[in-house]
């Protein structure tokens, strides 16, 4: 039996908004309102609705995922991957109803995010993964961010385009991969984010000072539905490094944002991360593991009148 969380808000009208709920959302209670945050499946069901109070809603889809890096010789440095995709709908109003929510998946291996959903409202779609000596992936319809490009010891690929290409409010661009220090080795391009493209790789000069990093994952959405603190989601992966003649000083780290998870440098093979759970966040890429998006999340905020 999937555990129901009931609600009573007291109404000027009489009688209160009352609501019940599938799936254990967590309960927050803030000044001015309380949110529930769903993490997985589940619905919402609003059973009476005196002073038509309006909801806004925040729907995260799953980040994209990144495939293992190959050892050896392969002068090879993968991308971070895409954000999830956003919506928020903002004055939500109706009178009473079931809402069914759907909560999107991480990529992983180099595969999109999956797509979040409430029901009556658009999908949010998954964010681009990233797979190894070729583009990224473009972000999914709607609002996913696309992933990075590889970087290649004799070239370099593209990182793809977000949904905002198309029209959409949120999802951005991933960046171009690099060949960099002493022109023989890679620095893979970061995954986009829902609010900014991904920051490019730096691939050194040949030479004293020269370096690589990958590229950063782009900034997040801040949302304040949860608790009423900002938080960021849908943050874009960092890409990886590879020089095994590395040092600390030659290869630097790719940050993640907003959930999205670290790059690795070949010198410190164990320092990729996955995205963050239920925030969206794109993966970053790590030498001999595939990595995972963070899984999507739904919060529903309602005024307390």
């Amino acid at each position: 039996m999937i555990p129901l969380l009931h609600g009573v808000i007291a109404s000027s009208a009489g009688g209160g908004f009352t609501y019940s709920t599938t799936g254990s959302p967590t309960l927050t209670e803030y000044t001015g309102y309380f949110s529930l945050k769903f993490t997985g499946s589940g619905s919402f069901t609003i059973d009476a609705n005196p002073d038509a109070l309006a909801c806004d809603v925040m729907m995260i889809a799953g980040g994209g995922g990144s495939p293992e890096i190959a050892g050896g010789g392969s002068g090879e440095a993968n991308a971070g991957a895409g954000g999830g995709g956003v919506q928020v709908i903002t004055g939500f109003t109706t009178g009473t109803g079931a809402f069914t929510i759907g909560i999107g998946a991480g990529g992983t291996s180099g595969n999109d995010g999956s797509a979040t959903s409430f029901t009556g409202q658009s999908n949010s779609g998954g964010g681009g993964g990233c797979n190894q000596r070729t583009s990224g992936r473009a972000g999914l319809s709607v609002g996913g961010s696309g992933g990075g490009g590889c970087g290649y010891q004799s070239g370099a690929y593209s990182g793809a385009y977000g949904r905002q290409a198309s029209g959409d409010t949120y999802g951005k661009n991933g960046s171009t991969g690099a060949n960099g220090y002493f022109g023989a080795y890679g620095a893979g391009g970061g995954g986009g984010g829902a609010t900014a493209n991904a920051g490019n790789p730096d691939g050194g000069n040949a030479g004293a000072g020269g370096y690589l990093k990958g590229g950063a994952g782009g900034v997040g959405l801040a949302n304040t539905y949860f608790d009423g603190s900002s938080d960021e989601y849908a943050g874009g992966g960092a890409g990886s490094s590879w020089n095994p003649g590395g040092t600390a000083s030659t290869e630097q780290q790719g940050l993640g944002r907003g959930g999205g998870g670290n790059g690795s440098r070949y010198t410190a093979l164990t320092e990729g991360t996955n995205g963050t759970a239920n925030t969206g966040g794109g993966s970053g890429s790590q030498l001999g593991t595939t990595m995972t998006g963070g899984s999507g999340v739904v919060i529903i905020r309602v005024p307390v009148p």
